[in-house]
This record gives C-alpha cells, sequence and structure tokens, in this order.
C-alpha cells in the first residue's frame, strides 16, 4: 500500500494569525499551483481514493481530483482546534497563557480548544482505519498538525520535538508500507 499524504496550498490569510480548524479560504490560483504541485508527484492514475478533511482548503482541493477518483471527506482530518484562539493574531492572544500552553501543547488544550494527544488520537483513529482498507494507492489531503501526528506515530518521534518537524504547504510525503507495522517514508 501507498499512501500520499498532501498538505493543502497557502490560505488567503494574514500572516500571523492563528487558523487551525476554521474554515479559511485558498485563492484559486493557488488551488490550481497544489493541484498541479500533485499531479507532478504522484501517478494519479494509480490512485483509487482520495480522503481530505472537510475544510474548504482540503476539500476544495480534492474535488479538483473528483473526476477520476473517488472523494471521501473524514472529520478525523480537520486541523488543530486552537479554541478561542482562533482567527485571532498571535500577538494579541494572552501571552502567558500562550507560553503555558507552548510548554505542555501535548497534553494541554488550548482554552476551549484541543491537545496534541487530542489530534493525535484522532489521526490515529482515520490511520488505523484506512490501513487496513484494500486500497494499493490513495491521498489523503489534510493539515500539518494531522501530518505531524501521523508520522510521529509511524516514525516515533518525540512527541515533544514534533513541532520541529517542518512541512511545507503544498507538501507531498509518500508513505509505502514494508509490512502493516513498517513504513518507508519519502518527502516528495
Amino acid at each position: 500500500m501507498i499512501i500520499y499524504l498532501i498538505r493543502h496550498g497557502k490560505p488567503d490569510i494574514d500572516k500571523n494569525i492563528c487558523y487551525g480548524c476554521s474554515d479559511v479560504n485558498i485563492k484559486p490560483e493557488e488551488q490550481l499551483h497544489t493541484y498541479q504541485i500533485i499531479s507532478d508527484k504522484i501517478a494519479i492514475d494509480y490512485l483509487e481514493a482520495m480522503y481530505a478533511s472537510p475544510l474548504k482548503r482540503c476539500s476544495g482541493l480534492a474535488e479538483m481530483f473528483r473526476e477520476t477518483i473517488p472523494i471521501y471527506t473524514d472529520d478525523r482530518l480537520i486541523e488543530y482546534n486552537f479554541g478561542t484562539w482562533e482567527l485571532q493574531s498571535w500577538d494579541y492572544i494572552d501571552q502567558k497563557e500562550l507560553a503555558d500552553w507552548c510548554e505542555n501543547f501535548i497534553t494541554q488544550p488550548s482554552p476551549g480548544g484541543e491537545s496534541f494527544i487530542d489530534v493525535l488520537n484522532r489521526s490515529n483513529s482515520f490511520w488505523n482505519d484506512i490501513i487496513f482498507k484494500s486500497y494499493n494507492h490513495i491521498g489523503v489531503i489534510t493539515h500539518a498538525g494531522v501530518m505531524r501526528s501521523i508520522l510521529s506515530t509511524l516514525l516515533d518521534i518525540p512527541l515533544n520535538t514534533i513541532s520541529l518537524l517542518k512541512i511545507k504547504y503544498s507538501e507531498v510525503i509518500q508513505l509505502r508500507a514494508l509490512d502493516i507495522t513498517n513504513w518507508e517514508v519519502t518527502f516528495l
């Protein structure tokens, strides 16, 4: 089995805004650019399905493949929920609250939001369902937080260092099953 983890393109939102699970737009030219990147890196004709976060920055991209691939959305692929910080400037978020969260983000949720363990648990739930399906090649369009959580499990990356794993917009990562518990990871 080969699974392609794909991060959506750059959202149309000001820099320094916390947008996690907010449903922000992507400019059409950015969606097209990301679509072309994916099409250049993946043999689309081999994909049997495309799974996507229902947030429009992912589902909109997945829709571009609908003519050739069945598309499914899954809430477990939604980005980190930052709760009351959503759509706020990082500069205007209470800095003590933010510092406390940064020290304990693995187990401490943001106010009204999620902890990294919450994201990890739902991402792993999706992963454990998908790997037992009878696919040979699938795509998964999602967010950096979800991708980090899946990679942290597959590569046994300590959770306190997972934020150091940089995943760019429109990044494509190929995961090839060596067996059900061992995966080869290639950044394309």
